[in-house]
């Protein structure tokens, strides 16, 4: 290890954000995945309500595609920037400002 290495030149205080931040993240998300597969098993039948015809199609495919958009949004030069928001202005420094590949 060299000492521009980030495992060595990493304070303490920045692992246990990692941590934490990344604990949080992981832990939401198998809260939704979970929820997910509750509604899934049980019919759906524990929902807050219903969407009337015809706009239940429309929901439906707005609820499909959030996912994909949203995530390639995020990795784009815009959405990386909200997410450098997020982040202590320390470790936003860091990450790349280019779009992933």
């Amino acid at each position: 290890m060299t000492k521009s290495d980030p495992a060595v030149s990493t304070p303490p205080r920045h692992v246990a954000l990692a941590l934490i931040w990344g604990a949080l993240t992981h832990g939401l998300f198998g809260l939704g995945v979970g929820s997910m597969v509750f509604g899934l098993f049980t019919g759906m039948h524990f929902a807050v309500g219903d969407v009337p015809k015809p706009f239940d199609y429309l929901t439906n495919f707005l609820l499909a595609v959030q996912f994909p958009l949203l995530h390639s949004w995020l990795l784009g030069r815009r959405g990386r920037a909200v997410l450098a928001r997020l982040a202590p202005a320390e470790r936003a420094a860091l990450w790349p400002r280019a779009p992933m590949p």
